[in-house]
């Protein structure tokens, strides 16, 4: 789900009328000085009611809110749509800016985050709190710790990408319980061809971008493409990884051990499930922005 952030352009007059205009509604506000400069970045319920308590009394009980009001030369307001979505853009803002007048939030807290690294052969999401400064792909930030955990949840149930660490990665020598229960196509132990592997991982990218009916669409292309490959008799695509590329073919004996199965019957489901899922990400565990850097 993405966040609409609307600027609004401050309205013409003094720092203190713009806050008398501002409008009742969440959002972010950032004091500016007379060079440009952002002096204090700050969030609220209602923006109105914050903007016009700095402007109401000459004389505050903190000296520092004295010396900011007197060297704001503008106030820029970011309107959002909740006051969470507010708190997370404040705290982006702050590390973006570093307003002399913020004393907290620089440094401390971190909103969490999902990782992945297109660099690595067979790539898995990671929850991170720290936006390296990397070729990976992050996705995020979420409002809390349980946010990203049912977000990656719902992506190790959605698609089988590998769940394990690089040591356990490396030394596995037989599929994990993910992989028996159809949950991860064990790139571990198995000979999975990159570009089989890569498919998923870019289906989980337009997933979590809110792509969701291109996603759809490439289901049902391959839907469609598994059912030209089978003839009236035929029920399964058998997909057998025993060398370099998958060796496809139809049967009609119904799935084997030794081969991955994949009936063309379930396609509409799973264009069903990205669906559901979809609108289960966008009420439960959206996060505050998608696609934080490509």
């Amino acid at each position: 789900m993405n966040v609409r952030l609307t600027p609004q352009p401050p309205p013409a007059g003094d720092p203190a009328q713009k806050a008398a205009e501002a409008p009742s509604e969440p959002g972010v506000y950032l004091m500016k000085g007379t060079d440009g400069r952002v002096l204090y970045v700050g969030k609220a319920r209602s923006l109105r009611k914050r903007l016009a308590a700095y402007f109401k009394t000459s004389v505050h009980a903190d000296s520092k809110i004295d010396a900011l009001v007197g060297r704001i030369a503008d106030i820029e307001i970011i309107l959002t749509r909740t006051e969470k979505e507010a708190l997370i853009l404040e705290s982006n803002l702050i590390k973006r800016h570093r307003p002399r007048f913020n004393v907290v939030l620089k440094d401390d807290k971190r909103y969490p985050s999902l990782r992945l690294d297109l660099q690595e052969d067979y790539a898995r999401f990671t929850v991170v709190r720290k936006i390296g400064e990397d070729d990976a792909l992050y996705f995020g930030p979420f409002a809390s710790a349980h946010a990203v955990r049912e977000t990656l949840k719902v992506l190790n149930r959605t698609f089988k990408l590998r769940k394990c660490k690089a040591s356990e990665f490396r030394t596995r020598t037989r599929p994990c319980l993910h992989c028996q229960l159809n949950g991860c196509l064990a790139p571990c132990c198995r000979d999975v061809p990159q570009e089989v592997y890569r498919e998923q991982v870019q289906e989980a990218i337009l997933f979590l971008k809110g792509r969701t009916q291109e996603l759809m669409g490439k289901i049902r292309g391959d839907m469609e493409a598994a059912a030209g490959l089978l003839s009236p008799a035929s029920a399964w695509i058998s997909i057998t990884f025993s060398g370099p590329r998958p060796n496809f073919s139809t049967t009609s004996a119904g799935p084997t051990r030794r081969s991955f199965m994949v009936s063309s019957m379930a396609m509409p489901g799973r264009i069903s499930c990205i669906r559901s899922l979809s609108e289960e990400m966008m009420v439960a565990v959206a996060p505050a922005s998608t696609a934080w850097r490509a």
